[in-house]
This record gives structure tokens, sequence and C-alpha cells, in this order.
């Protein structure tokens, strides 16, 4: 509706929406949006430049210069490119040919969305964030507002330091939900690197190695994300914070099926640093499947170890995650 009726998005504005979009504000935020997020699936309804689709900010405000230059400042997703083959292929159209400093623009651009894959024939739907199966419902909006909800920060704490992971990889989880672990951003901050220029991201070097984009955003990790939500069967909601993103892994019935499934998130982040670290010290390559092997890996041998009666073998893992963590 908010896509529909906002004037953030498209021209005109309706009064009632505005009216009900302001109801949602408390203390200066929107609850509502905070607790929403819209996941993309062919792009049918989703704005190409002024939405946050890709949990990275609108492309409206990262590359304010060339929305100006677009011929497709009011498209969905799914205008700005085509299927070819079965494949998704972007085709943006500026009104004039590209000068130098733009070019390098576009191609951050390009970047951003090389690691956005669209599913053909599925239509864009919006997730709530505050409950593990994605539907609103009064009782959890209730829960959100009251502060007992499952993104508070004191519970995700607790959720990974009770999780299934060895010790060496819950630390490294709390570094980074407080953004303390060795990124070239951070190293640069602290000046143990004084130069911009070595602060590139170790898997893409296009960008700043900051935590969020080294883990989530670049599309090396964010095509191993998309891979591991393939093999679990959920859909992948863009978030835009590591709590935000952890939360979403934080799924199941009970707490034994929950500590399950934040074990693949554990092995997807921990495997990521592993990889990060090979590229930097021993110049390797980063292998996408040999990533979620161990990602599968890491994570069965963790709940194999830790929760009794869990007799699945690393088979079974491997051909249906989510019906061994439902068995839980």
């Amino acid at each position: 509706m908010r896509a529909k009726y906002s004037g953030d998005y498209f021209p005109t504005e309706s009064a009632w929406w505005r009216d009900v979009h302001e109801a949602c504000q408390s203390d200066g935020e929107n609850w509502f949006d905070a607790g929403s997020n819209k996941l993309v699936r062919m792009g049918n309804s989703t704005s190409f430049w002024h939405e946050d689709w890709t949990g990275s900010g609108s492309f409206r405000s990262k590359f304010f210069r060339l929305y100006h230059l677009s011929k497709l400042k009011w498209s969905t997703v799914n205008e700005c490119g085509n299927w070819v083959n079965g494949a998704w292929q972007w085709n943006l159209k500026w009104r004039r040919p590209l000068l130098g400093r733009e070019q390098l623009w576009a191609e951050c651009l390009m970047s951003d969305l090389a690691g956005i894959r669209l599913v053909e024939d599925s239509f864009d739907r919006w997730s709530w964030l505050v409950s593990g199966d994605g539907i609103y419902s009064v009782h959890s909006a209730y829960l959100f507002l009251q502060g007992s909800n499952s993104l508070a920060p004191d519970q995700v704490f607790s959720a990974v330091w009770k999780s299934l992971a060895p010790s060496k990889v819950k630390a490294f989880a709390w570094r980074i939900l407080l953004d303390r672990i060795a990124s070239k951003e951070n190293l640069l901050k602290r000046r143990v690197l004084v130069v911009h220029d070595q602060a590139t991201c170790s898997f893409c070097s296009a960008h700043l190695e900051s935590c969020w984009h080294l883990l989530f955003s670049c599309p090396v990790s964010n095509h191993l994300w998309q891979l591991g939500a393939n093999w679990l069967g959920m859909d992948l909601i863009s978030a835009s914070s590591p709590r935000e993103h952890f939360t979403q892994f934080k799924v199941g019935r009970n707490s034994t099926q929950r500590r399950a499934s934040l074990s693949v998130w554990l092995a997807t982040v921990w495997t990521l640093w592993l990889g990060r670290n090979s590229i930097v010290f021993r110049s390797t390559q980063f292998n996408h499947e040999e990533a979620l092997d161990l990602v599968k890996r890491h994570s069965w041998s963790w709940i194999k170890a830790n929760i009794k009666g869990f007799c699945y073998s690393l088979y079974d893992w491997y051909a249906n995650p989510l019906s061994c963590i439902q068995s839980l």
C-alpha cells in the first residue's frame, strides 16, 4: 500500500495513506516501517530508484546525479531490464551518454545490482520482520510496540551466547553486531591502515570494506546468503543492519528449532570471514560452492554435538535441512 499511495515513490500522494502513516509514528520513528520489509521477487511493484529494496539505501539517494539522468525515474524494478534465456539482464536508460565520473557512478550502481537475483513469475510482497513466518498480526504488533519482540538488542545478544556454535564463533558474531570486527574500515579508523585505497573490500575490491558490506551487502557475500536461503527453503528479506539480518534466521516453534536455524547464520558469517582472511593472507579465490558446503558442514556438526535427539545424518541435512529443524 505504501508503494501505491505514498508520494515518496510516485508523484501523487493519498491523504488517506498519509494519515495512516502518521498514525504509526512513535517517538519520532515509524514503528510499522521498522517492523516491515519488502521481499523483492520479480520487482513488479517495487520502485527501482525510490525504494530501499536492496537494504543499503535507495538508489535515488546513493546515485542522485544518475537518478536525474535516468529515463526510468518512476519505473519499477522489472521495467529496468528483461529476461534473456531465463537470466535477468539490467537495461538502464539515460537521457544522454554518461561522462567520465558518471560512468564510474554507473559502474558502482551495476556493482550493487550484481548480487541481486530476481525471480521470474513471482510477485513482490511485504514481510513482517517481527514474526518468524513474516505474516503480520495484531498480537505481534502489540508485542513489538511493548518492546518484547525478537528485535530487542538484549535478546539478540542472548541468542548469540546461547547458540550452538563454538565460543570463538559466538564471540565473532557478538563483534559483528557491535561493528567491532577487524574490517578494513575499522582498521582505517584505528590508523592501522593509513591509505584509503588499501581499505577496499577483499571480495569485490569496489567498495570500502565495512562490516556490513563485507559480510552482507557485497555481491560475493550476498550470493552466498542467497544460496543458503535457497537451500533452507526460506525467503531472504532485505535488511539494513546485521541485527535485522540475524533476527530473520531466528525462526521456529520452540527454542531448540530457533537455535538450530541460527546455526546456519552463524556458520555463514564465520565461513565468509575465513574466506576473506584466506584471500588477504594467502591470496586465494573465494568459491561459492565450497563455501556453501562449509556452511552446511559447520551448522550440522554444531547441531549434532549440542542437541540430543538430533539423529539426522549429514546426507539428510544436505537434502532437507528445514525438515530436520522442524522435527526438533
